[in-house]
């Protein structure tokens, strides 16, 4: 998990698991800290601050979680 700022709200960020980020062509080298990332996701219907993503555009990639 990760944590991001948006829309004035600290929303917790639910990722694929790490190896299968891995194996859709993410590497760690891609969300380095510094390089710019796109999270697409939806968040969670209950009101909370979380988002469960879909697609990561990273290092001029698109991933599909």
């Amino acid at each position: 998990m990760a944590t991001m700022d948006w829309k004035g709200k600290r929303w917790t960020v639910v990722l694929a698991p790490t190896s299968r980020m891995e194996a859709r062509g993410l590497k760690r080298a891609m969300t380095a800290p510094g390089k710019p990332v796109t999270l697409i996701g939806y968040p969670k219907l209950h009101g909370t601050a979380e988002m469960r993503i879909e697609r990561v555009i990273a290092g001029g990639k698109t991933v599909e979680l």
